[in-house]
């Protein structure tokens, strides 16, 4: 199931669009992610402003725009 397959992860990306935030199993994920002790982070699919929220677990991690170089480094950061 997730749970074994998040416990295998080094790290969890949640790629996130205008209504990702309302969705009930990105936010399950994220928390699992959390109390399983992965570390998370947050990449918004569009750099032009029209996503304006995020989802709630990720409001005090790392959140980065569509940017490759940016993602390969905040992931370097947080799960070195």
């Amino acid at each position: 199931g997730i749970t074994a397959q998040l416990k295998l992860a080094r790290i969890t990306v949640c790629l996130y669009g205008s209504t990702t935030h309302t969705s009930k199993w990105v936010d399950w994920e994220l928390r699992k992610s959390l109390e399983l002790g992965k570390p998370i982070m947050g990449v918004c699919l569009y750099n032009d402003g029209r996503v304006r929220y995020h989802p709630a677990p990720l409001a005090d991690k790392p959140r980065v725009g569509w940017d490759i170089a940016a993602i390969v480094k905040t992931m370097r950061q947080i799960a070195p």
